[in-house]
Order: structure tokens, then C-alpha cells, then sequence
């Protein structure tokens, strides 16, 4: 059915600019892939997990809104490079095998949905002190 996204309430049309933003940041997404390929999904998974095991102790550490800002940049940036190395690494280790990129999936959630009453646990027995490690140990 031609034109059938048009269908879609709260649909429009995008501007030209924003097609040619959309094709750049597919640009940058295929050159990051490459370097990801070129470094190894392993390297690239352990760099960042140890940058993220490091960084998350220091929330309390310096609660100013500005280093809030830098930690949580630094964060999303390093889990978002670590998650995507390790789909890469189960497209190449596992040959892209839905039942393991499933399982994958699964023990995700399984950590997104324990983790917040579990951290929330220890921060009313250990406060934020112990809080923020047991996260980057998490």
C-alpha cells in the first residue's frame, strides 16, 4: 500500500534537512560499527565497562549539576558503546542465532526490572554511599 505511513495518527512529513540528518547519523552508525569490528566487541565491552564501574561511584562523590551532566554522559556513552559491542558479539560469536540473542534480551529485562527495587533496598540500608558502588558492580 503506497503511502501507507501516512496513515499513522501524529504522522508528517520530514523536511529535507532532517532526511539528510537522519543519512549522516547512519553514516556515523556504520563507522562506528566498523571500529567496533576493527577493536574487537570484546575490547570494546571491557574499556567501557570499566570506564562505567568507575564513573558511577563518583555520583556522590561530586553532586554539582555541571559533573552530574559530564558523569551521565560519560555513562550513557560508555553503557551505549558496551551494548552495542555485545550485540555485535552475538551476531559474530553466536552467527546472529535468535535463541541467543533471546536470551540476551531476557536477562536484560530481568536485570532492568529487579535492579531498581533491589539498588532502592540498598540505598535505604546503605545510603547513596553504598548505593552507587553496589550499581557498578551490578
Amino acid at each position: 500500500m503506497k503511502d501507507q505511513h501516512q496513515h499513522i495518527k501524529g504522522y508528517r512529513d520530514l523536511s529535507e534537512e532532517e532526511i539528510a540528518l537522519m543519512n549522516q547519523v547512519k553514516a556515523k552508525a556504520e563507522e562506528v560499527g566498523a571500529l567496533i569490528d576493527k577493536l574487537t566487541p570484546r575490547k570494546v565491552i571491557a574499556v567501557f565497562g570499566i570506564i562505567v564501574v568507575c564513573a558511577t561511584p563518583l555520583y556522590p562523590l561530586l553532586p554539582w549539576m555541571p559533573a552530574l551532566i559530564v558523569l551521565q554522559m560519560i555513562a550513557g556513552l560508555s553503557i551505549s558503546m558496551a551494548w552495542i559491542a555485545t550485540q555485535t558479539m552475538v551476531g559474530q560469536r553466536m552467527r546472529g542465532a535468535p535463541v541467543y540473542a533471546g536470551r540476551l534480551s531476557f536477562a536484560t529485562r530481568i536485570g532492568a526490572m529487579a535492579g531498581p527495587p533491589v539498588v532502592g533496598l540498598v540505598w535505604d540500608l546503605a545510603g547513596p554511599w553504598g548505593a552507587f558502588p553496589f550499581i557498578a558492580l551490578w
